[in-house]
């Protein structure tokens, strides 16, 4: 008979590993939510550590081996350094930018890193100049500053200032665009013509540069040449200015929650847009866009007053990344707004990839500010609905008051554009052989439809309370498990989400990280 063991104890050296262990587990869950805290001015601590160290670098190159005696020398670094950073800007700006080939960048993620060095650029390129008068000045030669290279370089600077109104896409993106484009070019060829020797290696740079810049260019055009071929698209008109835009065409490598740019040419012929797709199937593509100014203004009109009209339209992407999905076993999804195009996206994809044994969670929480907001996505809160046992859904209208809209509100939204019909009613008609139905039947049967919908899917009016849902999201997965928050909308939400998140970071409980999307295209 075989006599039973106690079990070993543990001898110190086991004792030892699985306590450095927890040091180490304790000193990477420190450091992560240390650098994932919001910093002022910038999303994280750990953007912050970065942009640092690249203004030391820069100071150091500035001032390293130079004569400090004479103007010259420092006009002279500082049009160099100008220069340098000219090319990194233009490099960092690239919409197919070469570092997605090794790690999963997108250019969305590096563009608050492409307006830091342009910014510096430009303080460059003015100090450059300062330098350069003030030693023309003590040789009492301004002449020379009125050389052909000389007012080249003047014009390049001006070119920069131009390129520095980024602040301008705020006012309007059509604005920011065209005086974008058009910074660009002048910017490097002005530079080029500035020191057109091969010797003084400033055109070089600038040569290289505008090759990456027209590179770029040329197979973003190519998409959307490609992607124009037999593809046309719906626009259809939502309550409180949305747009539903539904192509005839599958758009190639696109998942939800990537976005593209689009092209529409009966609208804005020289202009494209970025959008994030919500829906990406063999039936086509669907992007939900929020009507401000510009191309949306133009977009939600059009579908006011041509409904169910088609027009030609073509997508460049699809850009943009996040976190392997499958390899969560929570996934908290938290909008505000128009921002739950992007986590509409995610949720599909997690959806749409779930196996009979899967055990994968999904938090979706969306806050808006009205009622009808919420009839933007009916189809995909639908669906979320239908996979009760990976989902809780959570809504939030926060601006309403509970309750079934008034006529008057209903009949004021309905002056003004009478062809907005709700997504319900789009079904409808897409399932039924009956005549449409009247501007006074959808008055009558928009507030059922709605209020049915708010009592179906148990819409909370209050606000939202990121840090108590994200905690109880957390306090549900075990210690072992991995979670992903991701969230996108106001810049005030995702602060919240980030450091509530951050609170939760503990050696003893699950990996957690953070995914803020913040539409800086």
């Amino acid at each position: 008979m075989l006599e039973k063991r106690a079990p070993k104890a543990p001898d110190a050296r086991q004792l030892t590993n699985e306590w450095n262990l927890k040091v180490y587990a304790g000193v990477i869950s420190g450091l992560m939510a240390f650098t994932v805290r919001p910093f002022p001015g910038l999303p994280s601590v750990g953007h912050a550590i970065v942009v640092f160290l690249y203004c030391a670098i820069n100071l150091i190159f500035c001032f390293t081996n130079l004569e400090f005696n004479k103007p010259s020398n420092f006009a002279a670094r500082f049009g160099w350094m100008s220069t340098g950073n000219i090319v990194l800007a233009c490099f960092l700006g690239l919409k197919n930018t070469p570092l997605a080939l090794f790690a999963s960048f997108s250019y969305d993620g590096l563009n608050i890193f492409h307006q830091l060095v342009g910014y510096t650029a430009v303080a460059q390129m003015v100090f450059h100049a300062i330098c350069y008068m003030k030693w023309e000045d003590m040789k009492n030669n301004w002449g020379k500053i009125l050389e052909p290279e000389n007012w080249e370089g003047v014009a390049a600077g001006f070119a920069m200032v131009v390129l520095m109104m980024g602040f301008l896409r705020r006012l309007g993106y059509e604005i920011f665009y065209i005086s974008h484009i058009i910074g660009v070019i002048l910017t490097l060829v002005f530079l080029g013509l500035h020191r057109p020797y091969w010797v003084w290696k400033i055109c070089i740079a600038s040569l290289f540069a505008a090759c990456i810049w027209a590179i770029d260019r040329a197979i973003r055009a190519w998409r959307l040449i490609f992607n124009f071929v037999d593809n046309r698209a719906t626009l259809q008109a939502l309550p409180n200015g949305g747009v539903k835009l539904i192509s005839s065409k599958q758009l190639a490598w696109a998942s939800p929650g990537s976005h593209c740019f689009v092209w529409i040419p009966g609208i804005r012929p020289f202009e494209t847009h970025p959008f994030t797709i919500v829906s990406n199937t063999s039936s086509g593509l669907e992007l939900i866009m929020k009507s401000h100014s510009g191309f949306t203004k133009s977009a939600y009109n059009y579908a006011v007053s041509n409904p169910g009209a088609s027009l030609r339209v073509s997508f460049d992407g699809p850009y943009g990344s996040f976190p392997d999905l499958a390899r969560y076993d929570r996934i908290v999804l938290i909008a505000g707004g128009s921002g739950a195009t992007f986590t509409f996206g995610l949720a599909a994809t997690v959806l749409d990839s779930l196996g009979p044994d899967s055990t994968q969670f999904v938090d979706f929480i969306w806050a808006v500010k009205t009622k009808e907001n919420l009839v933007w996505f009916s189809e995909q809160i639908a669906k979320l609905k239908t996979h009760a046992s990976h989902v809780s859904l959570s809504l939030h209208v926060t601006s309403d008051t509970e309750g079934i809209c008034s006529d008057e509100t209903l009949v004021s939204d309905t002056e003004i554009s009478p062809n907005i019909v709700s997504m319900a009613e789009i079904t409808e008609k897409s399932d039924s052989d009956e005549s449409p139905p009247s501007t006074d039947e959808k008055l009558q049967a928009r507030p059922a439809k709605v209020n049915e919908m708010h009592t179906a899917h148990g819409v909370k009016y209050e606000k939202l309370r990121a840090e108590a849902m994200i905690g109880e999201a957390i306090q549900a997965t075990k210690s072992d498990g991995r979670v992903l928050i991701a969230s996108c909308g106001p810049e005030t939400l995702m602060k919240a989400v980030s450091a509530a998140a951050t609170r939760y970071m503990t050696p003893d409980g699950p990996s957690l990280d953070i995914h803020c999307e913040s539409f800086g295209w």
